[in-house]
């Protein structure tokens, strides 16, 4: 399959687009959020994860908003509110519970799980970039014919982060955390 970008313009997007999602994350953690909203939020969180049966509960939901993620142009635009807000949640259980937002935020990168969530996330934001330029370039019939791959890529990161992701919660769930 030929593409009208090179494996190096696509790594360079999708880690440019990774770090964006990162620095967007981190401005949500830091957001302050008054105390009846950060009680909601924490509520709603709670109730979410109560629902989390497996590691493909996990991956279905983070897949979903990955294929949102890869719309060209509002792609940048819905992954961007949903990290953003995903960020609010931390700053939320900060304030709530007394603990430091660093940690909050370094917790998912040192167990891994967090940063193949972003490459995962990154990969397909880059490619709703991408999409929008071959469109431009009339190269959009070869960009369709690489997409599949791209999102197969994505599915796999995502997946290794919901194994992990899961076997972390269940294990924290056993020791009573």
């Amino acid at each position: 399959m030929k593409s009208i970008y090179s494996i190096k313009t696509r790594i360079l997007a999708a880690l440019i687009c990774t770090i964006a999602l990162y620095v967007i994350f981190v401005i949500g953690s830091v957001t302050p959020v008054d105390i009846n909203t950060a009680q909601d939020m924490v509520k709603e969180f709670r109730d979410l994860v109560a629902g989390i049966d497996s590691a493909f509960d996990i991956f279905l939901n983070n897949f979903t908003i990955s294929l949102l993620m890869a719309i060209p142009a509002i792609g940048v635009i819905i992954g961007g509110w949903i990290v953003y807000n995903t960020g609010l949640i931390i700053s939320s259980f900060a304030s709530l519970e007394g603990i430091s937002v660093a940690l909050l935020l370094f917790l998912p990168i040192i167990t891994v799980y967090g940063v193949l969530e972003f490459i995962g996330y990154g990969t397909m934001m880059s490619e709703s970039i991408l999409l929008i330029y071959a469109i431009r370039r009339k190269g959009l019939r070869a960009e369709l014919k690489i997409l599949p791959m791209i999102i197969l890529i994505s599915a796999g990161v995502l997946g290794l982060a919901a194994v992990i992701e899961f076997s972390l919660l269940a294990f924290t769930q056993s020791i009573g955390v």
